[in-house]
């Protein structure tokens, strides 16, 4: 049988065809494998999430502990300090100290004010009034729908690897520094 003059052979009689072959697809199963799963990382932030049908449910709940307390707003006997996205702790003045009263839970809350017993804040994008006049068991009065223009933001509150946020799951409503957790994006 004739060879074609380009056809050489190896020692050991691999042709250079053969070689080329072998590395081409070698080549391509290297590049091209499965993705790593991803590096466990010592501590990352993990979002917290909401289901969307439920974001604008407002009620009274028992008293919650304060995770990032924020801007604190007093009125009559009673202190109210923001849990920023997930709603509003509520302290009773005693003796001049504040005794944990309750929580309002309104997903979103990032403002608070309160005129004639009637507290205002945000629901995400929505202005609400709720009223106080029962303070165990607040109620929604009104609701001004899209008057905030918030950015619904998906990045932790500080730089480095954090879980990376599933829609599917829901809206972030916050975040928690969680230890030995696999996790790809960084901030």
């Amino acid at each position: 049988m004739k060879k074609h003059p380009l056809h050489l052979t190896l020692s050991g009689g691999i042709s250079w065809k053969s070689l080329t072959m072998i590395l081409v697809v070698s080549s391509q199963l290297l590049c091209c494998s499965k993705e790593k799963a991803p590096a466990l990382r010592d501590e990352v932030w993990v979002p917290q999430y909401i289901e969307a049908s439920k974001i604008k449910e407002i009620k009274s709940i028992g008293v919650q502990e304060t995770q990032h307390g924020g801007k604190i707003y007093a009125w009559n006997t009673y202190l109210f300090q923001l849990e920023p996205l997930k709603g509003i702790h509520i302290y009773e003045i005693k003796n001049n100290k504040p005794v944990p009263h309750s929580f309002i839970q309104v997903y979103g809350a990032q403002e608070i004010s309160i005129r004639n017993g009637v507290l205002y804040t945000n629901n995400f994008k929505d202005m609400v009034s709720l009223d106080l006049s029962t303070i165990n068991n607040v109620k929604e009065i009104s609701r001004i729908k899209e008057v905030f223009h918030t950015a619904q933001t998906n990045l932790p509150p500080e730089h480095g690897y954090f879980e990376c946020v599933d829609s599917r799951k829901g809206i972030v409503i916050g975040w928690e520094r969680k230890q030995h957790i696999h996790a790809t994006c960084k901030y």
